[in-house]
This record gives structure tokens, sequence and C-alpha cells, in this order.
């Protein structure tokens, strides 16, 4: 299989983040779209469904930054006025940490759903700016 550098560089990308090799993550990624596909076959009711679970998802996610945010404002507040961290900064930071990445996961999940409502366009291999994978 061919792909743009770019291409391959996301696949790249994506397998590290998740702690795979590229050949693991091409798998599951591709066991993903095929179960994906299946479900787009019923019909844009499914696919509005998911979209709908993702926003839901979102909304959450939105009301824990908010939680978070007010956190790290209390541990900035404390530190400013006595020059130290307090006690709960590392939890802070760990549910900071934990909050991006269920942005980062709800993110994935919406750009496979828009993946498969809109087909990629088709190119012929171009040697000069492709990698054989």
């Amino acid at each position: 299989m061919w792909l743009p550098k770019t291409e391959m560089a996301q696949i790249v990308g994506a397998a590290r983040y998740e702690g795979m090799a590229v050949s693991a993550w091409l798998g599951v990624a591709g066991v993903r779209v095929a179960t994906r596909a299946d479900a787009a076959a019923a019909g844009p009711v499914l696919q509005l469904k998911e979209l709908m679970d993702v926003h839901v998802g979102l909304v959450a996610v939105r009301g824990e930054l908010g939680r978070v945010g007010g956190n790290l404002n209390q541990v900035a507040r404390y530190a400013n006025t006595t020059g130290f961290l307090p006690p709960a900064a590392p939890r802070v930071v760990a549910q900071a940490v934990q909050t991006v990445r269920q942005v980062d996961d709800a993110l994935v999940e919406l750009r496979w759903l828009m993946a498969l409502a809109r087909p990629a366009p088709r190119r012929g291999p171009d040697p000069g700016e492709r990698w054989r994978l």
C-alpha cells in the first residue's frame, strides 16, 4: 500500500500515541473501519446517533474542564500566597491530563465518523511523494 508522507506520519503518530507498532495499529484501525462501515451501510440514522453520542460526551467533558479549571485556579491561588504548591497539586494535574485525554478520544471518534460520512478521493500512486507500507 502506498501512502503520502503526511498520511504515513499521521499513522506513525497515532500508533506511537497508542503504544502500538504501526502494523498492529493498522490492523486495529482496519477492524474499526470495517465495523463502522457496516454501521454506515445501515444508513444515516445510525451515523446521526453516533454523532449525538460524541456530542453528549463532549458536553460532559466541557463540564469536567470547568471543574479542572476551578481546581487549577485554587492551586495557583495557594501557590501565589504561600510560595509552595499545595498537597493536592499532583491530583489536580492528573485530573487535567485525564480530561485532555478524554477530549483527544472524543476528537478521534469524531474524525472516524467524519471519515465515514465523506469518501476519500482516489489518487494514483506518485513514487516521488509516497512511501511503501
